[in-house]
C-alpha cells in the first residue's frame, strides 16, 4: 500500500512506481465521473522511475495540480548532452474539471499562480476539448503539412510572422504553416483558400479553434486572477491567438540533433497540442541550468507562459525557455495556439502590479517592437527583455 500523510489538512496518495503517464490516466480516470479535487503539493514524495510524485486529495472544485519533481537533473543547457539522458520534467499538472454545475466552487488560484512563477508552465487535463476533435486536428494538421511544397508557399504573410515556415529556413527538419488570427472568420478563410482546406477539413479546424480560444482565454483569466486582478473575465477579450501547425521530419539518421533551439515564445500564452507519441520537447529547470524532458502525455495541452506575460506581469511570471530535439527517428507534429496581444496595444504592468516597493520593471512596448528586437539583436529568449527595462 502506498503511505499516508497526515501531516496535511487532507488525505495525501503516493503512488509507487507508475510511470508519469500512467499516474495521469489513473487520475483522469478517478476524476472524470467523479466532481471532487486533486490537489498536488510539494511533499517528500515516493520515485516513480526517475521522477517523484506527489498527489493530494480533496473535496470538490475545478482543478487539479500534480506536482513530478525531477529525482535526478542532467545536460546543462549551455552544453547540450543526449536528449535521451534529461529526466522527466518537474511541473504541474492542471486538472480543469468541466462540470459546470461545480463553477462556482473555489478555485485554487494560488497553485496556478505557483506555477507559473516557478517553471513558467504547466499540463492541462480534462480541459473540456473533446479528445475526437484533438485528434481529428491532429490529422489534419499532418494532411496539410505533407502537402506539395508550392502549396504550402501559398501560405504568406497575413500579420506580421503568420507565414509558412518551409523546411531550411530554421534548419532541414522543422517546418510550419500559420493560421493568422482565430478570432477572425476573415483570417480562417484566407487560410482555407491558400491552401484550398477540403470542407471536412475545415469545419474540423473551425471547430477545433473556437474550442482551443475559449480554453486559452480561460487560463489566461484565470492567471489573470491569480496574481490579483478581480476583473480577469474581460481583460483579454478580443486578444488575438493565431495558430501554428509543426512538423518535424525526423528520422534514424537525425536523431540526436536539434529540432528547435532554445526559445522563449514572445507571446503572452501558449497552448501546445504535443505529440501523443514522439517525445523531444525539453523545457529548462533554471536554479541547476538543465533541460528536463516533457514526456509525451495524450489527450492532454502542454501551457507555456510567454515574455509578453513577463513584462505585462511586472517580472511576476516566468516565461520557460524551452526547446525540442530528435530523440527518435519518426516524424513529429505538434499544434500550437499562441495568444498575444493586439498589435496597436502597449504591453505594460496594471496599476495593480506596481507601487513604491514594486516599481515599473518595463517601459510600454507592442508586440511588434519587441517581435523586431528579438529578430535583430538574434535575441530569442527573455533576455531580450533587458532592453526594455525602465530607467530607475
Amino acid at each position: 500500500m502506498a503511505p499516508r500523510c497526515a501531516a496535511l489538512p487532507y488525505s495525501v496518495c503516493l503512488i509507487r512506481r507508475w510511470p508519469p503517464t500512467a499516474t495521469l490516466f489513473l487520475l483522469h480516470y478517478i476524476c472524470h465521473p467523479i466532481p471532487r479535487i486533486l490537489i498536488g503539493q510539494k511533499l517528500d514524495s515516493v520515485g516513480i522511475g526517475n521522477a517523484k510524485v506527489g498527489v493530494g486529495w480533496a473535496s470538490a472544485t475545478m482543478l487539479c495540480v500534480v506536482v513530478v519533481v525531477a529525482a535526478h537533473r542532467k545536460s546543462n543547457y549551455r552544453g547540450l548532452a543526449e536528449a535521451k539522458q534529461c529526466p522527466s520534467v518537474c511541473c504541474w499538472m492542471l486538472l480543469m474539471n468541466t462540470w459546470s454545475k461545480y463553477s462556482e466552487l473555489p478555485f485554487p488560484y494560488a497553485k496556478l499562480r505557483e506555477a507559473c512563477q516557478e517553471w513558467g508552465c504547466f499540463r492541462v487535463m480534462n480541459h473540456g476539448v473533446p479528445v475526437l476533435l484533438m485528434s481529428e486536428m491532429k490529422r489534419v494538421a499532418r494532411s496539410l503539412l505533407d502537402l506539395p511544397i508550392e502549396t504550402k508557399n501559398q501560405n504568406v504573410e497575413v500579420t506580421p510572422g503568420t507565414a509558412y515556415i518551409a523546411l531550411g529556413k530554421v534548419n532541414s527538419i522543422y517546418e510550419s504553416l500559420c493560421l493568422s488570427d482565430l478570432n477572425s472568420p476573415d483570417a480562417m478563410q484566407t487560410f482555407f483558400s491558400q491552401l484550398d482546406v477540403c470542407p471536412k477539413h475545415r469545419e474540423v479546424m473551425e471547430t477545433y479553434s473556437r474550442a482551443t480560444l475559449v480554453l486559452v482565454m480561460d487560463i489566461a483569466n484565470k492567471l489573470a486572477k491569480s496574481l490579483g486582478l478581480s476583473d480577469g473575465s474581460d481583460l483579454f477579450k478580443g486578444w488575438p491567438c493565431n495558430m501554428r501547425m509543426n512538423k518535424y521530419s525526423f528520422n534514424p539518421e537525425t536523431v540526436g540533433s536539434c529540432g528547435i533551439p532554445m526559445h522563449t515564445d514572445g507571446t503572452f500564452l501558449t497552448l501546445l497540442q504535443d505529440d501523443d507519441v514522439v517525445g523531444g520537447l525539453e523545457v529548462v529547470d533554471s536554479k541547476p541550468d538543465s533541460f528536463v524532458a516533457v514526456e509525451p502525455c495524450p489527450n492532454t495541452f502542454f501551457v507555456l507562459v510567454g515574455d509578453l506575460a513577463v513584462a505585462w506581469s511586472n517580472g511576476r511570471l516566468s516565461s520557460a525557455k524551452h526547446q525540442v530535439q530528435c530523440i527518435e527517428g519518426r516524424i513529429r507534429v505538434s499544434i500550437g495556439t499562441f495568444m498575444s496581444t493586439p498589435t496597436y496595444v502597449a504591453v505594460e504592468a496594471p496599476e495593480e502590479f506596481v507601487d513604491p516597493l514594486n516599481p515599473r520593471l518595463y517601459v510600454p512596448f507592442t508586440r511588434d517592437d519587441y517581435a523586431n528586437l528579438r529578430r535583430d539583436k538574434k535575441m530569442y529568449t527573455d533576455e531580450a527583455l533587458s532592453f526594455l527595462l525602465a530607467r530607475s
